[in-house]
């Protein structure tokens, strides 16, 4: 399976600049067989309110059936009927279907300000390719349990994570790659624990962000391995690589059994509050 990963430079004035945008990467990927692409997490128009999106699915849709290859779109701000607004991921299929929605459930810290926090909700969903895929988005990924859920309750094979990480919220005291490293363990990480492959896609935006300089870490994690590419830090990239999820994680599956020991029970579960 071909996977690319846009690491893009939001646009946070103009969400048409961003449409156009990404389907330019979209007819790029196109040209080299790319299978799924993937997207930063509020990749059309950056953080707040002032993102929300009105249907986007409509015309997602639409671009991932023109271009005949699945679509992560990042994550999208929605209002609800219920007058709350939502992080939202979304697969979308080659034939423009969405087979999978999710709801961010960790927000950070000043995202809680103008977002609220979706269930507990975890799914996973087998793609055109026999692949199953989790989402989750940023912040989630620091908790294990997520992963956990989609891996072992919902049998995935690969987790995708949109993401819009800043190296800003550590000060000085600290060594200024930390959250850079973070992301970089907290991939391999959730990959090597739970026998999967994780697709994390950070946005890029340099010293012109309003929110800080990002990571940019967008990489591919695997078992055994660790991460197997990556893209440059904090720099507009698309990063194209080939996997062959159903070998990586049946092997890992083969030697640490994370599945077989989980489902006969051999597992603690964890402290239910």
């Amino acid at each position: 399976m071909r996977i690319a990963l846009v690491q893009f430079n939001i646009d946070h004035k103009n969400k048409q600049t961003n449409w156009a945008r990404a389907e330019a990467y979209m007819a790029q990927a196109a040209q080299q067989d790319v299978d799924l692409i993937v997207f930063p997490e509020f990749f059309l128009g950056g953080p707040g309110r002032k993102s929300t999106l009105v249907n986007p699915t409509h015309q997602l849709c639409i671009l991932a059936k023109r271009y005949g290859m699945d679509l992560v779109p990042g994550t999208v701000i929605e209002q609800d009927d219920d007058g709350r607004y939502y992080n939202n991921a979304y697969y979308i299929d080659a034939s423009g279907k969405i087979l999978l929605k999710y709801t961010k459930v960790h927000l950070w810290q000043h995202e809680r300000k103008y977002l609220e926090p979706g269930a507990f909700t975890f799914g996973t969903v087998k793609n055109r390719f026999g692949i199953v895929v989790g989402l989750c988005a940023c912040w989630d990924i620091a908790n294990p349990a997520v992963f956990r859920e989609m891996a072992l309750n919902g049998n995935a094979n690969l987790v995708i994570v949109p993401a819009y990480w800043t190296m800003t919220e550590v000060d000085g005291g600290y060594d200024s790659a930390s959250e850079h490293n973070l992301v970089s363990h907290l991939c391999a990480s959730r990959a090597f624990e739970n026998g999967i492959c994780v697709a994390f896609c950070d946005a890029a935006e340099g010293a012109s962000s309003p929110y800080g300089r990002l990571t940019g870490a967008s990489r591919v994690a695997v078992p055994f391995k660790g991460v197997v590419t990556q893209a440059p830090d904090d720099t507009e990239h698309l990063l194209i690589t080939s996997l062959d999820i159903p070998l990586e994680t049946s092997t890992a599956e083969s030697l640490f059994q994370f599945k077989a020991d989980w489902h006969a029970g051999r597992v603690f579960p964890g402290s239910k509050l």
